[in-house]
Order: C-alpha cells, then sequence, then structure tokens
C-alpha cells in the first residue's frame, strides 16, 4: 500500500492526481514507485521522473521504506492501490490533478533522426495495441491533436501558472489562509482547463475506438510517458553534483555503450552488473574528487534515512487502521481527514528527527525527486552516472 505523505508543489503540468479522488481512481502498478524488481525493497526514494515543467515532491509512504515521489504517481487505475491527499495544503491537489492531465500529453510523430527515448515514440507504441492500420492511423492524428492543444494550454498559462506558485509559497510562509484560498482557487481554473482537454482526448478516442481499446490506448501511453519520463531524467540527474557540459557529454557517451551491450544481456541480472560498470566507470573516470565526496554524502543520507523494519510495521499498521476508517466515512473530505490524520501520525510518531528534517529538506525547492536526499520514486537511474 502507497499513501502520498506530504508534498509542495513548485509547479508543472505532468503527472499526478490528487490523492482525495484515489477510491476511484487510484494509481497503477506503474504509480505505486518502483525499482523493476518487486522482490528488491527499495531504498528510501528513488527519481519518478522530471517533467517539462517541475514538480516539488510528493513524500509517501509504503512497506518498503519511506519514498518520495515526484508528478508521475496516480495516473491511472489499480484495483488495491490507495493514494490519498497530502498534508500541505488543499492546493496542492488542483496541482497535481493538473499534472495528472497533461501526463497524456505526447509526441504524435517520429521523425527520422528522432532523438527521444523509444518509450517516449506513440507509433511504437500504439503498434503493440495490434490496432487495424485504419484504427491506428486515427489514434495517432488525434494524440497529435492532443498533443498540440496541450501545448497550447501549457504555453499560455505557462506565466499564469508561475505567478500563482510564487503567490502560494509567499501565503503559506505567511500564514496567509485567505490568500492561500484564493489562489488555490485560480489554480482550480487551471486545472479545470486541463480537465477539458483530457476529456476531449478520451472522446475523439471513443469515436473510434471501443471501450476497451481506449482503454488500452490510454495505459500504453502512460506507460511510455513513464519510460519517458525516466530516459529523459537521466540527462539531469547530474545536475545536483554540478556536472559541467563536457562532464554530460562523457555520462552520456558511457551510457549509451553500456545500453547497446545490455541488449545482448541474456539475464536481467548481466544487464544490471553492465550498467553497474557504466556508472562506476562513470564515477572513476568523469567525476572530480568533489564530486565523488558528493555522491557518497549523498549515499550517506539514503542510508540514514531508510525506515527500519520496526518502523515499517508501524506505517503499515497506522495506515491499514486508517484505510478501514475511511471506508466507513460518507463523504471524500471525511476520507482525506482520516488519511491526512494518519500521515500526520507516521510523521511525528514513527519519524526519526534525522527523517523529518530530510522530509522537510527536500520537500522544498527542487529535489529530483525519490529517495529522502537522493535517487527517486522508483526510476531506475541515479544522478547521472553516479554510484549511488
Amino acid at each position: 500500500m502507497v499513501v502520498v505523505l506530504e508534498a509542495v508543489s513548485q509547479g508543472g503540468y505532468r503527472g499526478g492526481r490528487p490523492a482525495s479522488s484515489v477510491s476511484r481512481t487510484g494509481p497503477t502498478k506503474r504509480g505505486v514507485i518502483r525499482t523493476g524488481q518487486e522482490s528488491a525493497p527499495p531504498a528510501i526514494g528513488r527519481p519518478i521522473g522530471r517533467f517539462r515543467r517541475q514538480a516539488q515532491p510528493i513524500w509517501m509512504y509504503r512497506p518498503e521504506g519511506l519514498l518520495m515521489a515526484k508528478g508521475g504517481v496516480g495516473r491511472h487505475r489499480q484495483r488495491s492501490t490507495i493514494m490519498k491527499t497530502t498534508t500541505t495544503t488543499k492546493s496542492v491537489m488542483a496541482v497535481l490533478v493538473f499534472l495528472l492531465l497533461t501526463s497524456l500529453t505526447v509526441q504524435a510523430e517520429e521523425g527520422e533522426g528522432d532523438d527521444r527515448p523509444r518509450a517516449r515514440r506513440p507509433a511504437e507504441r500504439i503498434k503493440k495495441l495490434d490496432l487495424s492500420p485504419e484504427k491506428e492511423a486515427q489514434v495517432l492524428a488525434i494524440l497529435k491533436t492532443h498533443r498540440q492543444a496541450m501545448a497550447n494550454f501549457r504555453s499560455e498559462h505557462a506565466e499564469e501558472f508561475k505567478a500563482l506558485r510564487e503567490q502560494m509559497k509567499a501565503a503559506r510562509q505567511a500564514e496567509d489562509k485567505e490568500k492561500i484560498q484564493a489562489v488555490r482557487q485560480q489554480m482550480k481554473v487551471l486545472r479545470d482547463g486541463h480537465k477539458e482537454q483530457f476529456e476531449n482526448l478520451k472522446s475523439q478516442l471513443s469515436d473510434v475506438l471501443s471501450d476497451e481499446e481506449v482503454a488500452k490506448v490510454l495505459k500504453v501511453m502512460r506507460r511510455g510517458h513513464r519510460g519517458g519520463q525516466q530516459a529523459g531524467q537521466r540527462g539531469q540527474r547530474g545536475d545536483r553534483l554540478g556536472l559541467d557540459d563536457d562532464q554530460k557529454a562523457k555520462v552520456k557517451a558511457i551510457l549509451a555503450e553500456a545500453k547497446e551491450q545490455a541488449k545482448a544481456a541474456e539475464t536481467p541480472k548481466e544487464k544490471h552488473e553492465i550498467m553497474k560498470a557504466a556508472r562506476q566507470k562513470i564515477h572513476n573516470e568523469v567525476f572530480t574528487d568533489e564530486q565523488k565526496a558528493k555522491a557518497a554524502e549523498f549515499r550517506e543520507q539514503r542510508k540514514a534515512n531508510k525506515l527500519t523494519d520496526e518502523q515499517k510495521a508501524q506505517v503499515k499498521a497506522i495506515m491499514a487502521e486508517a484505510k478501514e476508517k475511511a471506508k466507513a466515512a460518507e463523504t471524500r473530505e471525511q476520507k482525506r481527514k482520516i488519511m491526512m490524520a494518519a500521515r500526520k501520525k507516521v510523521h511525528t510518531e514513527v519519524l526519526t528527527d534525522q527523517q523529518r528534517k530530510s522530509a522537510k529538506q527536500f520537500g522544498g525547492p527542487r529535489h529530483r525527486g525519490g529517495r529522502m536526499g537522493g535517487r527517486g520514486h522508483g526510476g531506475r537511474g541515479k544522478p547521472e552516472g553516479s554510484d549511488e
């Protein structure tokens, strides 16, 4: 079970949904912060993904550890997973929905020389659905139109949304509840605008596909979006280590070579060893001594922030109890309050001072999402080229 503990949004137009709606539309397995190996409990957090716009981390609790996710969580249904609202302000709910509704913004065409990650190329993903050539062409055309509509919407409201984020930040610092409420309402307008675009997309798909096919298209696009996030974010994970352009180019070349070698790997373990060797090569040959020290510091932070087995059991018990109480709640608001109270209890009674400090620290200005002080939410990579 995964439950959002806290989120502080700093903007963004992709991914996420307010946990208040989870009782109806919880996240899929992809949105449950996976490390790629279900049997291997992750350390605290891994990068969940980067978006065209930045979004602050969402702290999450899971039996395997304390995780922090970013905007990519909760983009579609899952029968057994529940995600609830954040413990910051209601405005975050609006922001997360706003992010969700852009998660289907896709690249609808593949041009020759397209350097986007393969996971983000719609044509390749749509082909996996075994649609007829006619339907496939129609779907790609619809996605292209949707992509342009979303791009126009983002461009039109970019400055407005940025200003609202700044206003919300100032209002929170001043503890001005009236201002927070006013800004929240303005954010809701933006959320509704994106919701309209999303509903229009589903309507257009329904005109040419069956309900089952529409569901498959939405599912495969969300999966592709996740893959694109993971691939795209690797190009920026070195930011925290202060890699210069030359270092980033070297890192990119080493990882590209490793990827080619990994394609020939016969088992996941072999592939893992290849990528591990590539990261070690980057650490030894690309990083400066100062950057190596930073990478080591990040590793120590992650170790300190891991939940103990006892903490995991406490978190699981608290959230299970809250879930049962929420089932009896009559309104969504009541359910939200129950889950918020449970998360607050976890924060105050289960976490150590160091874990609370890290949660507060990385819930602030931009952090790559993920393990407290390090890798994020289920992304498989690490700060680019690091051996973290």
